[in-house]
């Protein structure tokens, strides 16, 4: 039986500089865009990163490598090669970073699988696209890299997020989307990150924390913080915060039952956030607390 092609190939009109890979956008949940036309738009995304906190985009690269597999290859028993399947493949991406901000990475991503997007630097972005025609983001497990020990040279490729991407398939079905916002847009819209450490030690339901902005231990916060929970392993966890002083602020860390107080054994996982309405202004990394 001839082999024949199982789709009409054309040719465009003209090769677009797409550009060179720029930023990612990551998110912890599954996006689906109806059409081409619904992911050009900011507002696509925006309420995702404004004020859900499921999505958020990195600072800007500072080089790039690909270092995808080669196509599985097999030996037939006449001597001849022959490509058996694709392989999905990983890249490494090099971020315009800073010690805070990458070390905030490194404790959230933590080698889990989400979903992202890929923006260039000519204002567009890959997807994916499903056989209904709605796109998707690629899907991949992503690694912050720890830098340990800064090295002496190459300080622009020192922080590093891997990707593993999952599916092969998706690589097989990509789909350049042109945008209609710049790409500083939509950095803009991140909150601005708060670090924080333990001022007491828990006590009584109750333990103080201190909160400044993200390399700047002297813009302490002003705003008293809600809390969202992320995970626990206690019946109906609750978190409050005082208003601050001097940027310390009293948190309540309860559960149901008898006693209210976390005991040995028990946590809760959460992020402090200041917001205006709905739109996160400020936000902590995932705070862990442990008994």
């Amino acid at each position: 039986m001839a082999c024949t092609l199982n789709t009409a190939l054309g040719k465009a009109d003209c090769n677009a500089n797409y550009g060179d890979p720029k930023m990612l956008g990551i998110s912890n949940t599954k996006i689906s865009y109806a059409n081409y036309e619904a992911a050009q738009a900011i507002a696509s995304v925006q309420a995702l990163i404004e004020e859900d906190a499921t999505y958020f985009v990195t600072p800007n690269f500072t080089g790039f490598d690909s270092t995808n597999s080669e196509p599985v290859t097999e030996t037939d028993g006449y001597g001849r090669d022959r490509d058996t399947r694709n392989t999905s493949g990983s890249d490494l991406f090099y971020l315009d970073s800073n010690p805070c901000d990458f070390n905030n990475y490194v404790n959230s991503i933590n080698k889990g699988s989400y979903y992202i997007e890929v923006f260039f630097s000519n204002n567009y972005k890959l997807l994916t696209k499903k056989s209904d025609g709605t796109l998707e983001p690629l899907k991949g497990q992503v690694n912050a890299v720890p830098v340990g020990v800064p090295s002496l040279d190459n300080k622009i490729q020192q922080y590093r997020l891997k990707i593993n991407w999952d599916n092969v398939e998706q690589m097989e079905n990509v789909v350049l989307v042109e945008l209609v916002d710049n790409l500083i847009d939509y950095q803009e819209l991140m909150p601005v990150g708060w670090s924080w450490g333990w001022n007491t030690a828990y006590a009584a339901t109750a333990r103080d924390i201190k909160i400044w902005e993200r390399c700047d231990r002297t813009s302490l916060m002003t705003q008293t913080p809600t809390a969202r929970l992320i995970d626990w392993n206690v019946d109906t966890p609750a978190v409050t915060a005082g208003a601050p002083t001097l940027g310390v602020s009293t948190l309540t860390i309860t559960k149901a039952g008898t006693p209210v107080a976390l005991v040995a054994g028990d946590y809760i996982k959460f992020v402090l956030e200041f917001k205006t309405g709905a739109v996160v202004d400020y936000t902590t990394d995932v705070i862990t607390f442990k008994v």
